[in-house]
């Protein structure tokens, strides 16, 4: 009977890791997150991301250009690697991954260094364009 009571009265999280609690900056967009929406194309702009995952979005506009810290970003959103997890919304899965596409095919590639061991990492093989992701347009001196 005491059993049932004390499990009653422990707090459903007892024993797990508790996220870090948020900051003022997790809850808001920065400067430097707005100027990266300002070269990011309207077609794609991560409207729900921004609005419901500030946090994320500054994160993404930090690591922006860096192929490398981006694709591990990605992967780390996108990746269940604890599973059961509830995740991100559809829509904002959908965002990130237009993103990412867009990413991928505006950056130039550059060596990713190992950190400071010298070697290049290799990159990542893309994932597919999802159904809501708006292709690229072509440049005027492209052949479509």
């Amino acid at each position: 009977m005491i059993d049932a009571v004390m499990r009653l009265l422990r707090p459903a999280n007892a024993g797990k890791p508790m996220r870090a609690p948020l900051t003022d900056s997790d809850r808001v967009m920065l400067s430097a997150t707005h100027l990266w929406l300002r070269r990011v194309p309207p077609r794609i702009h991560p409207k729900h991301l921004c609005r419901y995952h500030p946090r994320l979005a500054n994160r993404l506009a930090e690591c922006w250009g860096d192929r490398g810290r981006v694709g591990q970003f990605m992967d780390d959103l996108l990746t269940d690697r604890r599973g059961g997890r509830k995740g991100l919304s559809t829509r904002v899965k959908t965002e990130l991954l237009c993103l990412e596409r867009f990413h991928s095919q505006h950056t130039t590639p550059r060596a990713i260094l190992n950190r400071g061991r010298g070697l290049a990492q290799p990159l990542r093989a893309a994932r597919p364009a999802p159904a809501g992701c708006v292709a690229p347009l072509a440049r005027p001196d492209e052949r479509v």
